[in-house]
């Protein structure tokens, strides 16, 4: 070995030694990608001093959460989420998010912001502007003016929450809730003229131009709502095509999306019964500040608007049973033709849901109890009746069933494991009583009761006006006849150590339309 060789080996050798001093360090970790749960919480409930009850925010999967994840220095992250699995009560639901380790640095402190819309899309996108208009008002199917109420079943009212950062318990969770955007204002309506109207369109006025036009839309991102302000809210559709009678009270919800209303304008249009419109205006005594906020709208005779902040509760006498507040104008499935109306209430009290259901039956001439039960059973593939005769020959109830689900034919009546054939329209005829406790429903799963003797009995309870209580019928439905606006309940009574029936209980609720679920 020469000089200059030797003199390039001694050279090299202290960099050959420290790359081996550098290979026995451990190998750099390889990048993953950060996984989050973050727990979503709806607002708090809204009340109204006065009013029953209150209203809530549920969870259902017509809902989109839209979050967007942001760290210093880093490019933000949109994501669009729908709720997989809705647990318990429905006021929380729980998202795993994973972030990805070349977007974000899980050693510092990450923030997300968010917010929640009703979205006829059932395909998660990216975040974009939702379309919410000037606002929205309803007549709340089911509603009766009985809280508490699912909001979000039909008010397409925005939720966000601020942008917090992400800061996981001791199970890896962070817990975030949301507040309601904009303001709901629960509107009674008061017919306080001498004959029946129609309620056609209304609108509201602001002269401090904080309200929105029809252009507004709302940025999930920002959690703001923009578009074109003004002083008038777009012109919103109610339900002209049902006449409020005179003294009777309808409830409406609308949605706003202003922060700020100060003693707003109402104008509305109604329609008389020969079809001339009416306008009618009437202004708040007050700023409307909370995010539920009640108004009551009496239309007087002089064609003005007299509106108030004191809720108007036409109240049933209950003593007997009954919902105090639940109206014809809540029933949804209404049978027959006519200008009279009748409601019937249907009550097995056997622990299942929905119970407590209301049909309406419209008629012209002399119609009975037993004409609206039978129109009504004809009509609704749900229901199923069991018939006989007793009482020298009178036909009367054994039993009455229904199904959550309905088939096509619809479930049989069975005794003694066979299958009892009806008229094709859910209605089993049965000669006598004797085997009146003995029956069974083809659907286990739906309502079902049933006796005569020993089982209990179908307890016939009725008055000719909803204000009234109801009473224990005296007459066969057979015999008794209908008038305007009167009520027929039928509750089940288990056993017969009681000879005073069962009334009904305190909520009513309308029966779903065939197509509904």
């Amino acid at each position: 070995m020469n000089k200059i060789s030797l003199h390039r080996l001694l050279i090299c050798l202290p960099i050959f030694f420290i790359g081996l001093a550098g290979c026995k360090g451990e190998d750099e970790p390889t990048p993953v990608d950060q996984k989050i749960s973050i727990e979503v919480s709806m607002p708090a409930p809204l009340s109204l001093e006065g009013v029953k009850g209150s209203m809530a925010y549920y969870w259902n999967k017509e809902l989109s959460l839209h979050l967007l994840i942001s760290q210093q220095g880093k490019k933000s992250l949109p994501l669009t989420l729908r709720p997989e699995a809705i647990p318990g009560e429905g006021d929380k639901v729980r998202f795993n998010v994973t972030l990805p380790h070349d977007r974000f640095d899980s050693s510092r402190p990450i923030s997300v912001t968010g917010s929640v819309v009703r979205s006829e899309n059932t395909r998660a996108v990216a975040p974009q502007t939702i379309p919410v208009g000037g606002g929205q008002a309803i007549k709340p199917k089911g509603f009766g003016g009985l809280l508490p109420y699912d909001l979000l079943k039909e008010i397409h009212q925005p939720l966000f929450f601020r942008p917090v950062t992400i800061t996981p318990d001791e199970d890896g969770v962070s817990a975030v809730k949301l507040e309601p955007k904009g303001k709901l204002l629960f509107l009674q309506f008061h017919n306080g003229t001498d004959e029946a109207v129609a309620l056609n369109t209304l609108s509201l006025k602001s002269a401090d131009g904080t309200l929105f036009d029809a252009d507004a839309v709302y940025d999930p991102i920002t959690g703001e709502v923009k578009g074109t302000k003004s002083d008038t809210t777009p012109t919103f559709t109610l339900s002209k095509e049902e006449k409020l009678s005179p003294d009777i009270v309808v409830t409406y919800l609308v949605w706003l999306p202003s922060e700020k209303l100060s003693k707003p304008t109402f104008r509305l249009s109604s329609l008389t019964v020969e079809g001339k419109e009416v306008i009618s205006e009437g202004t708040a005594p007050a700023d409307l500040t909370q995010s539920l906020a009640l108004s009551y709208l009496g239309m007087k005779e002089d064609g003005t608007l007299d509106v108030g902040n004191e809720p108007v509760v036409e109240e049933a006498d209950i003593s007997e049973g009954g919902d105090p507040l639940f109206t014809m104008n809540d029933i949804e499935f209404w049978v027959g033709e006519g200008e009279k109306r009748a409601a019937l209430v249907i009550e097995w009290h056997d622990d299942k849901q929905p119970d407590a259901m209301v049909w309406g039956y419209r008629f012209d001439g002399d119609k009975t109890g037993y004409d609206m039960v039978q129109a009504v059973v004809r009509a609704d593939p749900r229901l199923s009746l069991l018939l006989g005769k007793a009482f020298g020959g009178l036909d009367v109830i054994f039993g009455m069933g229904y199904q959550f689900t309905p088939t096509t034919p619809r479930a049989p009546i069975i005794l003694d494991g066979q299958k009892l054939s009806n008229d094709g329209n859910g209605i089993t005829f049965v000669e006598n009583a004797k085997d009146a406790d003995r029956y069974k429903f083809g659907d286990e799963s739906g309502h079902w009761k049933e006796g005569w003797y020993k089982n209990g009995y179908w307890v016939y309870y009725v008055k000719d006006n909803r204000l009234d209580s109801f009473s224990y019928s005296q007459l066969v439905y057979s015999l008794r006849h209908l008038v305007d606006g009167c009520w027929d309940g039928w509750s089940f009574q288990d056993g017969m150590d009681s000879r005073v029936g069962r009334p009904h209980g305190n909520k009513f609720v309308p029966a779903p339309l065939p197509d509904k679920k």
